[in-house]
This record gives structure tokens, C-alpha cells and sequence, in this order.
């Protein structure tokens, strides 16, 4: 999501921030697919649950989809990334 709010000269210190001007800026204007975005959110609450919950238990099969839904986002964001990178 940074590399993309680069192209924009956006950015947050933030992870709420990331996610808030990602969606503003290539969620909505149609950039990237609303279904990319969930997945993203989804990947995100699953690190915010394992690094801020008390006695989170992330089983290894929910690791595993985890990683499979990135590989699958990264491969989904490469070419609007590539579109926006030769603008």
C-alpha cells in the first residue's frame, strides 16, 4: 500500500492512515479492486489480533491462508502498480 501512496506523494505513520488514504486514493477512484482491499483488511486484522490480543491463537492453517491471500494480493497489485509507475 506505501509503494502505491508513493506515486500519490501520500503517506502515514500510521497503519490506520495507510489503510484510510489507500482507500481514498486508489480504492475508490476504481485504481484497485475493492476486493483487493479486503483482503488487505482482513491480512491486517490477523497481524493487529496477533500482536495486540492477549493470548491470540492464530492456528497454522489461518498462517498459512494468510500467506496465500498475499501472494495472491501481491500478484493482483503488480500491474496497477506497474500502470501507475509509467504514468
Amino acid at each position: 500500500m506505501r509503494a502505491f501512496l508513493a506515486t500519490a506523494n501520500k503517506d502515514s505513520s500510521k497503519h490506520a492512515g495507510v489503510i484510510s488514504l489507500f482507500n481514498q486514493y486508489f480504492i475508490k477512484t476504481g485504481i484497485v479492486s475493492e476486493i483487493s482491499f479486503k483482503s488487505i483488511q482482513s491480512l491486517m486484522d490477523l497481524r493487529h489480533e496477533g500482536d495486540y490480543q492477549d493470548f491470540a491463537e492464530i492456528t497454522e492453517e489461518e498462517a498459512k491462508g494468510a500467506v496465500e491471500t498475499a501472494k495472491i494480493i501481491i500478484n493482483m497489485l503488480k500491474e496497477p502498480l506497474e500502470k501507475l509507475f509509467e504514468d
